[in-house]
């Protein structure tokens, strides 16, 4: 038993995984008590004005910081598998100069416009002008800790990359206990997460001090940079949107009430998979290295392993839940909700493809610059949508959301094969030419 633990702590990878898991697992228990304080501070009525504010912020965070959260983290794992610190350099401080541009950009639009965007975005109550500002700078707070953590994930940092979310989430309930009133709560939250990006970053280029970066640097940099992450912006929409607009068409044609399974239904898709995501979130700067070493077989290897225990977990979950629906609604939510279980069940399905997506996303967009995530989420939505839009049972609802993760599973699997091979075939080219 001591010499496996030993050799789990040997390996870099294994030690990486258990770190985040366990680093994650708290992260998430952190955003729990954060929404628990918020909700009781608050109240529900300005709760539910928060939690609009929340996810407004995190829409224009992805026009704030242009997918740079996928983008640097694998250039920085680039050039420190390369040992080029300059290069870490100009990729850190050239993400933050788009991401100050972007933020300049969004902000003036949002604010001259900001009686539009308050009626279209909250209600036509003229209070709701005043949500612009705060929204704006929830949204900055997001995207600068985004690229704090981004930056710890590309160089295999992943001690600080799960402190750092963990002081930031402390630090944003904290932020709770200074005022009971919505607005000067999003403030705080929002200066707090501000300060401490800043702080991280300032840190950071100290590190590299006695590197100097020209303007040459920044504008090759920003190049690259722009040419990988704005194709991907639009996958970034259409994730957030993957669940939500089919949702938005079944509450209009059955009402809230019998759709309320249907969110039920996606809750506990969402409460099951986390760590599926967290353990791919690892292999990024992993297979990035890739492109420096031409290795792929090393991370072909992890994926291989890795999707066995996906696969094994997921139907050992899928089971679970088909056996045990209604205790596992219960647990989750309440008795209220047990007259969904059907609703439940076909929905559960939905655990295995998904799993699948989520172990392949990241090393996709490590290997190929093309954006393949974002061109697979596409024609899943679609044909999701097109599912939804035909369907007229609550059985039929339920399997578009299936139909839907089972084509992104397999579209994500298939293309791990034909860029995994075509990297192959690159690589030996480049050894015969040698």
């Amino acid at each position: 038993m001591k010499r496996v633990i030993n050799k789990i702590l040997k390996n870099d990878f294994t030690k990486d995984i258990g770190i985040t898991t366990i680093g994650q697992l708290i992260a998430m228990f952190l955003t729990f008590v954060l929404n628990k304080v918020i909700s009781i501070r608050l109240g529900p009525a300005q709760f539910t004005e928060y939690s609009l504010i929340h996810k407004t912020a995190s829409v224009i965070t992805y026009v704030m910081i242009l997918s740079l959260g996928i983008a640097l983290p694998r250039y920085l794992a680039i050039f420190r598998e390369a040992k080029d610190r300059k290069k870490e350099l100009v990729y850190v401080k050239t993400s933050l100069l788009i991401t100050l541009v972007s933020t300049v950009v969004t902000f003036a639009v949002c604010i001259i416009f900001k009686e539009t965007f308050a009626s279209l975005l909250f209600g036509k109550d003229a209070k709701y002008i005043g949500f612009i500002l705060p929204t704006l700078l929830l949204s900055l707070q997001i995207g600068v800790t985004t690229l704090l953590y981004s930056y710890y994930r590309g160089i295999n940092d992943f001690i600080k990359y799960n402190a750092s979310q963990c002081i930031v989430s402390v630090l944003l309930i904290l932020s709770c206990f200074l005022d009971s009133d919505l607005l000067p709560i999003v403030y705080f939250m929002s200066g707090f997460g501000i300060v401490v990006s800043i702080i991280g970053f300032i840190s950071i280029i100290r590190k590299y001090k006695k590197y100097s970066v020209g303007k040459s640097d920044i504008h090759e940099s920003s190049k690259t940079l722009l040419k990988y992450s704005l194709p991907r912006v639009p996958g970034e929409f259409i994730l957030f949107s993957f669940t939500l607009l089919p949702m938005v068409i079944i509450n209009q044609r059955i009402g809230l009430e019998r759709a309320a399974g249907y969110s039920a239904a996606l809750g506990i898709l969402t409460a099951v998979t986390p760590l599926y995501r967290y353990i791919g979130m690892v292999l990024l700067p992993y297979a990035s290295k890739i492109v420096v070493n031409n290795d792929i077989n090393a991370i072909e290897n992890k994926i291989k392993k890795l999707s066995y225990v996906y696969i094994i977990t997921s139907i050992i979950e899928i089971i679970a839940v088909l056996l045990f629906t209604k205790l596992v609604i219960i647990v989750i939510y309440s008795k209220k909700y047990v007259v969904y279980s059907n609703i439940v069940r076909v929905v559960s399905l939905s655990i295995l493809p998904n799993s699948l997506y989520l172990l392949i996303r990241n090393p996709l967009d490590a290997i190929s610059k093309k954006p393949i995530n974002s061109i697979n989420l596409l024609i899943s939505f679609v044909i999701m949508m097109i599912f939804v839009y035909y369907s007229n049972t609550e059985f039929l609802y339920a399997l578009s959301f299936f139909v839907g993760y089972l084509v992104l599973g397999i579209l994500s699997f298939i293309s791990w094969i034909v860029v995994k091979n075509r990297f192959k075939k690159r690589s030996n080219k480049v050894l015969e030419k040698c």
